[in-house]
């Protein structure tokens, strides 16, 4: 498998993704324009559209941020990382503790997360406005910090057991010759 396969194959995960919280995206751009259409041309305000916002905010920037770190793209210091970049077995260990610190941190979120979900769905916390429960709205932390786990996991593999890509390379090869139409 050379580098232009594991590219495209990622272009192809990152524009599913891309397709779909672009589209949510959009969808808020929408929702923002008409709040201040019928604010100053209506002279209408309709508290529905914060609460709108504000919970998509939500879900598109924890779901977000865990595919930025699963494409490496999140922001980080790379100081440290760039001084080891002719040694790798340090740099190895350096990738892997940060994983294990995402991965700490994130099943930390990930418990957090299911308490407060879990409370507003049981006591029935509803939204001011859309009269949602909260639990949903909560949810999008808990979908954000689940996917930063498995990430955080996949890349701790990837760091200790597989730095060069080949078990990857292989295991793509292996599934791509199952589907194949030869």
């Amino acid at each position: 498998m050379g580098d232009n396969d594991k590219t495209d194959a990622g272009k192809e995960k990152v524009g599913a993704a891309a397709i779909l919280f672009g589209g949510a995206a959009l969808f808020s751009v929408l929702v923002a324009n008409a709040g201040v259409a019928s604010r100053y041309l209506l002279l209408i305000s309709l508290p529905s559209v914060e609460e709108i916002l504000r919970y998509l905010f939500i879900w598109l920037i924890f779901i977000c941020a865990a595919l930025s770190y699963r494409e490496g793209s999140l922001i980080g210091i790379t100081m440290l990382a760039d001084a080891l970049k002719n040694r790798p077995i340090p740099k190895r260990i350096l990738a892997a503790a940060q994983d294990l610190a995402v991965l700490a941190f994130s099943l930390y979120s990930v418990r957090t997360g299911w308490d407060m979900a879990a409370t507003q769905f049981e006591f029935g916390e509803t939204a001011v406005v859309l009269a949602i429960n909260m639990g949903w709205v909560t949810l999008g932390v808990l979908v954000g910090y689940v996917l930063m786990a498995y990430f955080s996991l996949r890349n701790l593999f990837r760091d200790v057991f597989d730095p060069d890509g080949a078990i990857a390379a292989r295991a793509t090869r292996s599934v791509r010759g199952l589907f194949s139409r030869n």
